[in-house]
This record gives C-alpha cells, structure tokens and sequence, in this order.
C-alpha cells in the first residue's frame, strides 16, 4: 500500500502504525486536564504521563520529591499516572475539609481495575457508597478491644513461639537475624488463628502453602495494581472478564477462596463447634447467608445478609488489613528502634519499670508511653503507603477551589510525614516527635499512617496491639544491635508496598 503516494508499506504495517498511534493518542488524551483548572505540575510525558519518576525512584521519593516541590503552589498540583489525572492536595486544611469534614463528597476510593474483577470485586477497599457503609458497620465490631482483649491468650501464645524461634534461629546464625520474616510469620498465624481459629504454623513451617501463598498475594498487590492501570486501557478489562483472565494471582486468590469455603463447611458441620465462637469468620458467618439460623444466641442482623461474595471478600479484607498493617508497621517500628541504641535503652528502661518481669498484655502496655512515641516515629518515616486516595463524588469547592466531579485526589503522606516545617530534621529517625510537648499544636493532618476519617484503615486496632506487645517482648527478651547485614536507612524495593529489599538483619542476644 502506497503511503503519501511515496512508501510502499505492507497494510499490516500500515494497521500496526494505526493502532500505535490510537494508543498513544488515547493515552494522552487526558494530559491537558490540569493546564485547563489552572493546576500547576510537571510536565506529562506520551502514554506515561508522570509514572516515569516512580520507575527511577520509587514511588515513595516521588510523592515526596513532589510534595516539596509544589507544596507552596496553591496547595495542590497534579500529576498523571498513565492517563489517569491525580490531584494531588498539599493543603492541610483542605485535607481535613476532604476527608473528614466534607466526606460525603469523597466517600470512596480510586477504582482500580484490578480490584474490581469476579472473585476480589468484594474486598471493602473497593466497595462504594451505602455498600461500603453497611460492609463497614458489620466488620467494625469485630476489631474492637472486647474482642481483641478476648483473642489475647492466643496472640501471646503466639509470641511466646516467635520468641523462642528468634533464640534458636539467631543461635543458629551466628547470633544474627531478619526480623521480617518471623515477624511476618507471627502475624500470619495471628490473623489465621483469632480471625479463622486456624493453626497454620508459620513460625514453625515459614515455608506452608499458607503463608507463601497469602504474602505473594499481598506483596505483588500494589505493584500489579500499578502496572495495569498504567498501560492498560480501561476498557481492556471488560475485555479480560469476559475471557475470564485475572489481573491480580488467580492461584492465590483461589487458594483464599478455597480456604474460606473449607472453612465455611467445618462451621455448618458442627465439628469444633465450641471453637471459635467469638472468632472474625464466625461473627461474619453468623451475619451471611450460610448462616445457621437455628443456632442459640443469634439475633437478626441490623444490615442485610451477606452474599456468599460478600463473605469471600470480608475474608481478603481481614488479610489484608490485618496482616499488612501489623507485620510491616511492627518489624519496621522494631528495626528503627534497634538503630538507635540510645533510644533502644531508653524503650527497655521503660519497659523494665513499667512491666516490672510481667510479660505484655492488652493492659500494662497502654502504660509504654515512649513505645509508643517509638511506633508513631517509625510510622512516620515509613508509613504503610506513601499515600491515600479519594473520589470526588460531584463538583466540590474546597476551601475556595474548585474540584471536578470524578477526579482522584490524592494525600501524599509520605511528603506530610517529611516535611520540615512539621518535624525538623525529617529525615532523621526522633521518637521525641511525638512527645506531648511537641503534638500539642501540629496540625491534625499531620500525621496519617491510617489514614483519617470514615475511611481510615480498618486494621488499625489489631495493628497497633501486636506493635505495643510484640516490641514491649522483644524489648524484654533481647540485646539487639545492628550487624554486618544491617542496612540502614532500609532500602525497599521501588514498586513494592514497602517490602524491604534485603530483610531486616540484627545481631539478637538474649538479656540476663
């Protein structure tokens, strides 16, 4: 085929440049969005828009990298992550006003395609609107201290064996070790055992089909989130539904379902029945429709039922704000900690004289004041996501800016947690941050690891339980100190959801 009358081309060649060139074009077609609302950002480049810097730098030093470069722009910028416009608010206040004040103008959350595909569509995360309430309403009570306190037996049983593992493996290491992967174990089988009444055994057995096939699920699951929506046209995936292909580990995701179904028939056939009664999985059962109506003591629901879907869903729920939140935030907490060996002694004084040889519970640790102070710390540097985002519902004025129906709004916590004007010396690890004296005026904006309002994450309460216990018995246990495999600052893999690159290694000794 004649080409201008010029170049001979082949019409396959000719419908290949065709194609690319409708798939740059669509691509970019969003790319004038913020020059026309008069929204400063950098530049755009074809089909990647800004997602170029995260490749180079992670996403977590793009968002900060762009924090501090427009923070003093309006408030706000934009950005595109392929050709996906994401606003970006800087403003404190503004942040407030989104996602406590005028909530119901950003009640949900990005939609992403990977989540909202047959088998995952269920996950709270992805749920909207009334929907999303209702699922809320239901899980909450389910994390609240009268259960937690309930489920502690099992979670100190628990640590008792991670502590005994981290002797007898550090032992075998030459008196080193990596912390985030018994950690990671404990919290596995915490989450198994107080949410499923399952014994998975990951401390004993960290290589069971369980645990891999859950943290392979939970660690690809941003960075496959960010890769389809980056290249991929939305409309593709109603093209993959239709072919039945996933996105996201179909043998994982199927391997959870399978586990929840199995689950499900050891409930109805009675056996161990007087296990787990008070458990995750049984009060979501009791509110669904494989319930057993003709069981003692169960009322009728204040929401509908819940679809079999819907259980499925509340199950990866559980795991995943469950598992992530705590395993992360408390190996990372516990690794700041022990890089600092004037803060380490200071955390073990407290604990010494607060716990006096009594090991942790759910009530003497509310009294680990700099403990905490040391979590809040360690969240601050690395919290669980660089950033949060919302939906804006209708046409809003914020503060006096206008915010179009539809667009995604982003919070860059991770620019938040490292600006100077809010902590000095950011970038350096300072448990005196969060002294009284120094939260006493900070904005409440100012620090977010779980984000804030209606949507704040669900797993806070179980997260922040196995932080305080789980660090007040390493504390108690162990002489920790950094060794010749400690890499500090830690260094996580770019597109990851902060999975450090080469583990967590100290050198552990037990205390006298």
């Amino acid at each position: 085929m004649d080409v201008l009358g010029v170049i001979d081309l082949p019409a396959s060649v000719i419908l290949l440049l065709a194609c690319i060139f409708l798939y740059v074009y669509y691509m970019s077609s969003t790319h004038g969005t913020f020059k026309k609302l008069e929204i400063p950002g950098p530049k755009p480049w074809p089909v990647l828009g800004n997602s170029i810097f995260a490749f180079k730098k992670g996403m977590f030093n793009t968002v900060v990298e762009g924090y501090r470069r427009f923070q003093h722009m309006g408030g706000m910028y934009g950005v595109y992550e392929g050709r996906t416009p994401i606003l970006t608010v800087t403003d404190l206040d503004m942040l407030r006003e989104i996602m406590v004040k005028q909530f119901n103008h950003f009640p949900n959350r990005r939609k992403y395609s990977t989540m909202d595909q047959p088998m995952i569509d269920k996950i709270m995360f992805n749920l909207e609107d009334d929907e999303w309430k209702n699922h809320r309403a239901l899980l909450k009570p389910t994390l609240n201290p009268t259960r937690l306190k309930a489920s502690y037996p099992r979670v100190e049983k628990l640590l008792r064996s991670m502590l005994d593992a981290m002797e007898n493996k550090s032992k075998a290491q030459g008196g080193e070790l990596d912390i985030s992967l018994l950690i990671g174990c404990f919290c596995m089988d915490v989450i198994a055992g107080i949410g499923f009444d399952l014994d998975c055994n990951s401390i004993g057995n960290p290589k069971n089909d369980f645990l891999v096939k859950a943290r392979n699920f939970l660690d690809t699951f941003g960075e496959r989130t960010f890769a389809f929506a980056l290249f991929v046209p939305p409309f593709v995936k109603h093209i993959l539904d239709w072919l039945g292909i996933m996105i996201m580990p179909k043998k994982e995701v199927m391997f959870l379902r399978e586990f929840t179904r199995r689950a499900i028939d050891v409930r109805r056939s009675g056996v161990g029945e007087k296990r787990g009664k008070e458990d995750f999985f049984q009060f979501m059962i009791d509110h669904s429709v494989v319930r057993d109506d003709k069981k003692e003591n169960i009322t009728a629901p204040s929401t509908r039922l819940l679809s079999l879907e819907e259980l499925y869903g509340s199950s990866l729920t559980y795991f995943l704000a469950g598992y992530d939140t705590s395993a992360k935030g408390f190996f990372f907490s516990m690794y700041h900690l022990a890089m600092h060996p004037d803060c380490l002694q200071k955390a073990q004084e407290e604990v010494d004289e607060v716990l006096k040889g009594e090991f942790p519970n759910t009530d003497n640790v509310q009294n680990l004041k700099y403990i905490d102070m040391c979590i809040k710390e360690s969240n601050r540097l690395l919290p669980l996501g660089p950033y949060v985002e919302r939906r804006c519902s209708q046409d809003t004025t914020v503060l006096g800016r206008r915010i179009p129906a539809g667009m995604n709004i982003r919070v860059p916590i991770a620019g938040i947690h490292r600006d100077p004007n809010l902590y000095p010396n950011p970038e350096c690890y300072n448990p005196e941050n969060f002294s009284p004296e120094a939260c006493k005026d900070r904005h409440p904006m100012a620090f977010l690891p779980f984000g804030a309002g209606p949507r704040a994450c669900f797993g806070q309460p179980l997260a922040m339980l196995l932080m305080r216990v789980g660090m007040a018995a390493m504390i108690q246990r162990f002489h920790m100190k950094p060794c010749g495999k400690s890499e500090y600052p830690v260094r996580i893999i770019p597109m990851s959801d902060l999975v450090p690159e080469h583990g967590l290694w100290l050198s552990l000794t037990p205390r006298s």
